[in-house]
């Protein structure tokens, strides 16, 4: 006969013990869904938030690195470096940041007065074998700055090469197209292939002063080639349009801002005014006066002479006589260009009050050349009055 036994009441009290004992890892994890379940009510936040943070740095160190290399395809190296900055300061192991730093570095250095080819002899191996990775990212920032450095140092055929490589991998460069641009136009003219390559560049980037300058410019040397005076007129009238455009896109470039007013003079004499007047500003104001884009020493070449001669822009006096004599043209080209004899007379003696402040500034008289030859220019497309109503 079998016989069983019930237990005591004693042996009862102790049955939670038992089954946690027994069933420990079960209340470990019922205890811990109910502390967790008490800190998701409390605090607001869910067991995806982790995730959701790393997800949202792994987005902020995206769009930081892809800032930066917008900034650096855009020749804008010192903020592309702060962009790569606050990537790096989310993930200090992030390639394409640490990559984009490296490349605008050396970007920033290599126009200094400082740089030297030895530097370049000991960074080529490797950023050749950069150049021939891979990785798109950067493959044609690395193109272009070789390109850069093999114009620098006079070999223009790989120069032109490299510029060519860049924009195979991304045909709207900005950079690449404004440095090719201008190789055109200095290193092996070419105006035709000069307007081509500034063309691309308005379009790619309608906010790039430079892609603007470029045109205009190419449009005025092909206006001053033309055999037909209709034809000059016409490209003289497209290369103002590209100064009017960017009218609006500031920039402290000194030469810039004179090239600007210098191209619609004959046709917008008002367009030119505006522009030098602005270029002015950046003379007279004390912050803008020490940028190194107004106070750098500046080659003008004199359009109109036959042994192609070049003056240089030093000082700050010559800055000031400079933009003077270019307002005084401005406004020698408005009274040519209105019936008001009243208006006429005002702004021709404008023109002699600021002719005489530039020849009091200019010493050597050597800005005075640059006065002269954009006189014949002014004197060919905008002449003299010669009826009843002359000023």
């Amino acid at each position: 006969m079998a016989v069983t036994t019930t237990p005591s009441a004693a042996t009862d009290r102790f049955w939670l013990l038992r089954v946690t004992k027994e069933y420990w890892f079960l209340v470990t994890l019922l205890t811990s869904l109910a502390l967790s379940g008490v800190y998701m009510v409390v605090f607001h936040v869910t067991p995806w938030d982790t995730y959701r943070q790393i997800e949202m740095r792994r987005n902020r160190v995206a769009l930081h690195d892809r800032i930066g290399q917008r900034l650096l395809e855009s020749g804008q190296y010192g903020l592309a470096i702060a962009e790569f900055d606050r990537a790096l300061a989310l993930d200090a192991l992030d390639d394409p940041a640490r990559a984009g730093r490296y490349l605008a570095e050396l970007f920033i250095a290599l126009p200094q007065p400082t740089w030297d080819a030895v530097v370049w002899s000991a960074e080529r191996d490797a950023l050749l074998q950069l150049a021939g990775t891979r990785d798109q990212a950067i493959d044609h920032i690395v193109e272009k700055y070789l390109g850069d450095v093999e114009l620098r140092i006079g070999n223009l055929d790989q120069a032109a090469g490299h510029y060519e490589r860049a924009l195979a991998a991304k045909p709207d460069y900005p950079d690449a197209l404004y440095a090719y641009g201008w190789y055109y136009y200095s290193s092996k003219p070419d105006i035709a292939r000069m307007e081509a390559l500034f063309r691309k560049m308005t379009a790619a980037d309608q906010y790039d002063y430079r892609g603007f300058h470029g045109l205009g410019y190419a449009l005025y040397m092909r206006a001053l080639a033309a055999t037909s005076s209709d034809q000059a007129i016409a490209l003289l009238r497209e290369a103002a349009q590209q100064s009017q455009r960017a009218s609006n896109l500031r920039t402290a470039q000194l030469n810039v801002m004179v090239d600007f007013g210098e191209v619609a003079r004959a046709v917008f004499p008002q367009v030119s005014q505006f522009f030098h007047e602005e270029a002015m500003k950046l003379l007279d104001d004390p912050e803008t006066s020490k940028l190194s884009q107004v106070t750098d020493i500046l080659d003008a070449r004199l359009l109109r002479s036959p042994d192609d001669r070049h003056v240089y822009i030093r000082t700050n006096n010559d800055r000031h006589a400079w933009v003077r004599y270019e307002l005084a043209l401005d406004h020698l080209a408005e009274s040519r260009s209105i019936d008001n004899i009243e208006h006429g007379r005002a702004e021709r003696a404008e023109h002699d009050r600021l002719f005489a402040e530039a020849r009091k500034l200019d010493a050597s008289g050597d800005m005075l050349n640059i006065y002269q030859d954009q006189l014949k220019i002014l004197d060919q497309f905008n002449p003299p009055r010669t009826d009843s109503t002359k000023f």
